[in-house]
């Protein structure tokens, strides 16, 4: 995996409490994790909330399970990482796998700001309409996703992919 991707973006996120459910979904990828990240992963993820919606492109991504779940190199203060997501995730909303614990690594607690580098391939410009759709969702509930009930945030994912502003 390279390290020093050529054309960067820089997302600015806050780091946020999971629900323990990544390692449960990736753990029987674990290899193919591996074999991307260069490195044996640390079993679970760091959750992030991007301070603005990013569409990851997924003719990019290392896929697992048929195309439902997405993964792209990337830095974390420095560190290689691969950003995780799937199939129907808010766009401001992605998980970071490494080979180190990162809140340890970082000293890092919850509601810590970090930035995430990707390389600009990897990206593309959401819609006019994904943006307002988005903002209509999101807007001021950006931290919902790991901090409301599941049924609640079921409901706005489903509209999300309804109105185009998840990832696909």
């Amino acid at each position: 995996m390279s390290t020093k991707p050529r054309n960067w973006i820089q997302l600015k996120a806050k780091i946020s409490s999971g629900r323990g459910l990544a390692w449960r979904h990736l753990g029987p990828d674990v290899k193919a994790i591996e074999t991307a990240l260069g490195n044996p992963p640390y079993p679970g993820s760091l959750n992030c909330v991007c301070n603005r919606p990013v569409l990851l492109k997924s003719s990019t991504a290392y896929s697992m399970h048929q195309g439902k779940r997405l993964m792209w190199p990337g830095l974390l203060q420095g560190i290689p990482v691969l950003i995780y997501r799937w199939r129907g995730c808010p766009l401001h909303i992605v998980e970071v796998i490494s080979a180190v614990h990162l809140r340890e690594a970082l000293m890092l607690s919850n509601d810590d700001t970090v930035i995430l580098i990707i390389d600009s391939a990897f990206t593309d410009t959401p819609s006019l309409r994904a943006w307002l759709a988005w903002l209509l969702l999101w807007a001021g509930r950006r931290s919902w996703y790991y901090r409301r009930g599941r049924w609640m945030v079921r409901q706005l994912q489903k509209l999300g992919r309804l109105l185009g502003c998840s990832q696909e």
